[in-house]
């Protein structure tokens, strides 16, 4: 007789356990995720071993898109899925002509600004409402957002103008010889890989337009804005994110400024001074002299080497759209992607590999150094379950029109400027100051995003 074998309540646990193990590894997300990098690796060697160098690189542009589209899809959170999509829809968008783009996104915050209009303050028996309370909770770091604001246009004006007087009062670059540039161990090692990828510079730099990095970061930070003013994050709000930001930039430029003034590194285009500036240059402490620095700097200047500016502000976006976004693939993705983009432009020539190490790093210590201004522990529960907002369908002709008139002078300054970009930034700062005068001020708010639209089409580019 054959024996039946009898399972006790321990075996059939185990069985349980195992066939539930097994159908987690086929379904869960992290499988698929773990299959494809295998992949990739797989495919890596397989061209490193075949010489295929030039598809090794575009590789490593393509896999980090592709993890970020996957957890745009897949990601457990709204947050999570709409910063991610927002990175990739500003790789898209940069693709279309400048003067549309700058339409579309004026458009956005004309609607944003609409939408975000929050009721009004009211008291039930003498008492303020727990809607309420978060509002002026929120809104007590509106004057500091603003002080930082006017701090950071302060440092960055001043910082345009030194970028002016390094460059005059270096004499040696003016006429040949011009000084030769210094050794960049950095970009020697970027030339010798693309060399043998057989990648020739203009290649790159399509290649580099194709991804437009920091404009896909952009991107990001709106979608971290929306997010913010919706109060999907317990404990932080709008005007503390600002803060943090802000206050990151501007430190970090002011120590930029500080460095290129204090020491002049000859830049590595030799004849840089004759394209950027006027020559021969007006006289020293002229009225000529100071007019011409106070124009602004648009693509950059030629000794300013010390810390990149580009770096401080587009590692302070990823800073926000990974803190954020808690999701390490996403982090792992933009900076990533971010490191390849510094690496383009050190291939290139246009800042030594110093200036972008430097402004990653120190950034993203002065950061998390400032993380407590982006906090509110005041704001504990989530924001998102409280707000109440005017519905976009009440909006009034006269709302309509406060808020499209600033966005239409902000497209022209940026488009089409009859004058100084740099004054239309003082105006609307003013302006944003002045609306601000009330604790919840929807409008200075965006009189302040379109500030930000101005100032990163005017010194991003």
């Amino acid at each position: 007789m054959s024996s039946v074998k009898v399972f006790s309540k321990d075996d059939e646990c185990r069985l349980q356990c195992k066939i539930n193990k097994e159908k987690w590894t086929l379904q869960h997300p992290f499988f698929f995720f773990f299959m494809i990098i295998i992949s990739g690796f797989f495919i890596l060697g397989m061209l490193f071993v075949l010489k295929a160098y030039k598809e090794i690189i575009s590789l490593m542009f393509i896999l980090p898109i592709m993890m970020t589209l996957n957890e745009a899809i897949r990601a457990k959170t709204l947050p999570e899925r709409l910063i991610a999509f927002s990175y990739l829809l500003g790789i898209f968008t940069s693709q279309l002509p400048s003067s549309l783009n700058s339409f579309l996104v004026v458009s956005i915050l004309v609607v944003f600004g609409l939408s975000t209009r929050k009721l009004p303050i009211l008291k039930e028996n003498g008492m303020t409402t727990g809607h309420n309370s978060e509002i002026i909770a929120e809104g007590s770091h509106f004057p500091k957002a603003l002080i930082g604001c006017l701090v950071l246009t302060i440092v960055l004006l001043t910082e345009n103008f030194f970028v002016w007087v390094v460059s005059a009062t270096y004499y040696e670059s003016h006429e040949e010889p011009y000084p030769n540039p210094l050794q960049d161990n950095g970009q020697i090692v970027l030339k010798n890989v693309l060399e043998a990828a057989n990648i020739p510079p203009d290649e790159l730099q399509d290649w580099r337009n194709a991804l437009n990095i920091q404009w896909a970061l952009v991107s990001s930070i709106g979608a971290c804005f929306v997010l913010l003013s919706f109060g999907f994050f317990t404990g932080r709000s709008l005007w503390s994110m600002v803060l943090q930001v802000v206050a990151t930039i501007a430190f970090a430029r002011a120590i930029r400024t500080i460095g290129f003034t204090l020491t002049v590194l000859p830049s590595q285009s030799k004849s840089c001074y004759r394209s950027h500036f006027p020559y021969p240059p007006p006289e020293f402490l002229s009225y000529e002299w100071f007019k011409t620095g106070l124009i602004p700097q648009t693509k950059g200047g030629c000794n300013d080497l010390i810390i990149s500016g580009h770096a401080t502000i587009t590692s302070a976006f990823a800073c926000m759209s990974t803190t954020l976004s808690r999701n390490k693939k996403i982090s792992f993705s933009i900076w990533f992607l971010l490191f390849l983009d510094f690496a383009m432009e050190v291939y290139q020539g246009y800042h030594y590999s110093i200036d972008m190490f430097l402004g990653m790093v120190l950034v993203r210590l002065i950061f998390n150094n400032f993380d407590p201004l982006g906090r509110m522990p005041e704001l504990e529960s989530n924001i998102a379950k409280s707000n109440k907002y005017i519905p976009l369908s009440s909006t009034k002709v006269k709302d309509a029109v406060q808020y499209m008139f600033p966005a239409i002078i902000a497209f022209i300054a940026v488009v089409y400027p009859p004058v100084n970009p740099n004054l239309f930034m003082v105006v609307f700062l003013i302006w944003s100051i002045y609306a601000g005068r009330n604790v919840d001020s929807n409008f200075s708010k965006h009189l302040c995003q379109l500030l930000l639209f101005m100032v990163l089409n005017v010194y991003l580019n």
